[in-house]
């Protein structure tokens, strides 16, 4: 997976939204409109899709896949960043786990997105940061 990572080619990103997830309730999501990546500093969910588990934790996002259908399972309460966004081409169609080892440096990332999203003509710097 990490070749197919380091070879996406990304045409937009859509939006950055923070999730807020109750721990206990579980939902379906169905058909997901674009790709998606989401972490947390505290909290944790995980996605099931066909039966395989995948974490969001403070140690491990997620890209959720275009057109995926899964359960999410919200383990512990907690804010979910999530950056949705498109690729030219293909990505996947499963959900790909990744450990991160600095989450600070994420929700950096994620802050800078969200605040360049509300401005005109800054699609590449967001494209850049999220890179």
């Amino acid at each position: 997976m990490e070749m197919e990572l380091r070879n996406i080619v990304v045409a937009d990103v859509l939006d950055a939204i923070t999730v807020h997830s109750v721990k206990v309730k579980t939902t379906k999501m169905k058909n997901r409109y674009c790709y998606g990546l989401s972490f947390c500093s505290e909290g944790q969910i995980t996605y099931i899709q066909d039966g395989e588990g995948y974490i969001s934790d403070s140690t491990h996002a997620v890209i959720l896949p275009k057109g995926g259908c899964y359960d999410i399972v919200r383990n512990k309460t907690g804010d979910f960043p999530v950056i949705n966004f498109d690729v030219s081409g293909f990505l996947c169609d499963r959900i790909i786990e990744i450990q991160i080892k600095d989450t600070e440096y994420l929700f950096h990332c994620f802050e800078q997105i969200k605040k360049a999203i509300l401005l005109p003509d800054e699609r590449l710097r967001i494209i850049s940061v999220f890179y």
